[in-house]
């Protein structure tokens, strides 16, 4: 559930990156649209005739000049003047016209490459065909033969036209493109990552269930052995992994503590049934030949390495927190946590379980035995918990799933 969960945010984090790439892209074309729909008027005068703005800039030459009064006899001076309109920006340059002021009034003879008109010192040319579209670091050419009273010169011009924003140049959308190849590539490498984790887990939930069948075969041994603790084992797991859960211990961790459990007693295969099954009080040499089950327990599952700290809560489930308990006398937090979690399941057990010696304690038996031995033999941090279980009715829940076997 928690990895559904993760992968849940992680997707959305990914559809929701996606969107915002993909409005960044809508609005950036919008924007490119609008601004191409806009026109840009441009002044020129004598102070900055020659000066570009926004990289453009307009020339105007003689190329060829004569005197013909034949035709115009009023206006002979006939030039040819040639216009260049120079782009230097990286933006295209469309659609455009100019509005020239001579330095006298003249008339058009002829002109290419647009329209031409006039009107006194005015000339007015609006581009067509090719010549409309000047696109970045390039020029348009344009001409016009003109009489007038003298040999004429440029004093001024208006430009107006549209300029094409391309949304590739924007350096907004280099950024937002560089985004998206990151965005693609994060995207590739978490799904690689996901492929590859759903196969360990696959894997990992194989070596999980071969791992437990192995230990539930265990288990079975030891319950054929002595057979007055059937599920005893199994019911501590699930006592000490519900603990665990309570004390808001880490998943992996819970997990861990159950399989722990699941096999703390297995070291009393070893204890021969006439100790093992006594029925009356036993004597001092086979209590010590009891007790060494969890040294037993320990050897046995001394090179298990597959579950880290299995060792440990076979060889110190019998530690008490004062110090007083078997086989090392360790005290307080130097028993390690799994092995504490398991003393108080596997003592509650014990204490409601039928035994060959005794019946099962009562509960107000049990639940005072419990509170008086809270920082004696048993974490007084951890009591409480297993008192809850007992109260909220997860200990008949798992008695009624691992029955308490009756043998009288």
């Amino acid at each position: 559930m928690i990895q559904f969960q993760k992968y849940k945010a992680s997707l959305l984090s990914f559809i929701i990156t996606f969107v915002i790439l993909v409005i960044c892209f809508i609005a950036l074309y919008c924007y490119c649209i609008y601004q191409s729909g806009v026109l840009h008027t441009y002044v020129f005068t004598e102070d900055n005739l020659n000066i570009p703005q926004d990289g453009l800039s307009l020339s105007v030459t003689v190329t060829k000049q004569w005197i013909d009064e034949s035709l115009h006899p009023d206006i002979p001076a006939g030039a040819q003047y040639d216009g260049i309109l120079k782009n230097g920006s990286e933006i295209t340059f469309k659609n455009w016209k100019a509005e020239l002021i001579f330095s006298g009034n003249l008339k058009i003879d002829s002109s290419w490459n647009g329209l031409f008109m006039s009107s006194g010192k005015r000339l007015t040319f609006v581009a067509e065909g090719n010549p409309a579209t000047v696109l970045p670091h390039s020029t348009s050419t344009f001409g016009a033969v003109l009489y007038a009273v003298n040999l004429m010169s440029l004093k001024s011009y208006t430009l107006k036209g549209y300029r094409l924003i391309c949304m590739q140049k924007l350096p907004v959308f280099r950024a937002a493109a560089a985004l998206f190849v990151l965005w693609c590539i994060i995207l590739i490498i978490y799904t690689a990552i996901q492929l590859r984790t759903a196969a360990y887990r696959k894997r990992q939930e194989l070596d999980s269930r071969i791992i437990v069948q192995s230990m539930n075969t265990l288990t079975s041994f030891i319950d054929a052995k002595d057979t007055y603790t059937k599920g005893h084992s199994t019911r501590v797991a699930e006592y000490a992994a519900e603990m665990a859960r309570c004390m808001k211990i880490d998943h992996n961790e819970v997990t861990q503590i159950y399989y722990i459990a699941l096999m703390h007693d297995c070291g009393k295969i070893s204890i021969p049934d006439a100790v093992l099954k006594k029925n009356g009080r036993l004597t001092d040499e086979e209590y010590s030949v009891i007790k060494s089950h969890t040294v037993i327990g320990g050897e046995m599952l001394q090179n298990f390495t597959a579950i880290p700290g299995i060792r440990d809560g076979a060889l110190y489930h019998h530690e008490r927190f004062d110090g007083k308990g078997y086989p090392s006398g360790l005290a307080g937090f130097q028993i390690p946590l799994c092995a504490r979690i398991i003393c108080i399941a596997d003592s509650f057990d014990a204490m409601s379980s039928n035994r060959c010696y005794r019946r099962s304690l009562p509960l107000k038996v049990i639940l005072k035995e419990l509170e008086q031995n809270a920082g004696r033999q048993f974490d007084p941090a951890f009591v409480p918990v297993m008192i809850k279980l007992i109260e909220n009715g997860f200990v008949n829940k798992t008695q009624e799933k691992y029955p308490i076997i009756d043998y009288n």
